[in-house]
């Protein structure tokens, strides 16, 4: 199974549609969504895809939605259905993260900062088996003045200017 975040967003969604349509009837994929208890997540997910003309209906075969929140320990989940998960879950695509330019990153950092760590701390809840995490981020991630390979330290942390830069170079 493969766990996918922020398939309520652009990335998210243009994601999932891709892997759907690579991995039909085969794969299942559990989306995580941030919404209220009284909202079927599903719909999200399906309003979202709609919005960008990219749903199908069979894909509703393949998704199984889950409620949750990446700001929260655990995902918001019970432990019992958190830990299921770890054993069932084979790769994670986390692109789940609020994209604001105009916030400063203390309101950032729990979706952003935390909700990163969340993923690796399930990624890694098993420790005989972690799970692979691809993080997909398209903006901020570097600086955009680079134009060679560089290494991570070599960033300063003063050419990210605003809150959703800094939340994500963290």
């Amino acid at each position: 199974m493969v766990f996918i975040t922020g398939t309520t967003g652009f990335v998210g969604a243009f994601l999932l549609a891709e892997l759907l349509a690579t991995y039909p009837s085969k794969c299942k994929f559990v989306c995580l969504v941030r919404c209220e208890s009284s909202e079927n997540p599903l719909d999200r997910i399906r309003e979202n895809m709609l919005f960008y003309q990219i749903w199908k209906d069979e894909y509703e075969q393949q998704i199984i939605p889950l409620q949750g929140d990446l700001e929260k320990n655990h995902f918001g989940l019970d432990d019992e259905s958190y830990q299921s998960f770890t054993h069932q879950i084979d790769i994670i695509f986390h692109c789940g993260a609020i994209v604001n330019f105009i916030l400063p990153y203390s309101q950032l950092y729990g979706s952003n900062v935390c909700g990163t760590r969340e993923i690796i701390r399930f990624a890694t809840f098993n420790p005989s088996s972690s799970i692979p995490v691809h993080y997909i981020s398209t903006i901020s991630v570097l600086p955009s003045d680079i134009n060679q390979e560089i290494s991570i330290d070599e960033i300063s942390p003063e050419q990210l200017i605003g809150g959703y830069a800094q939340s994500k170079w963290v």
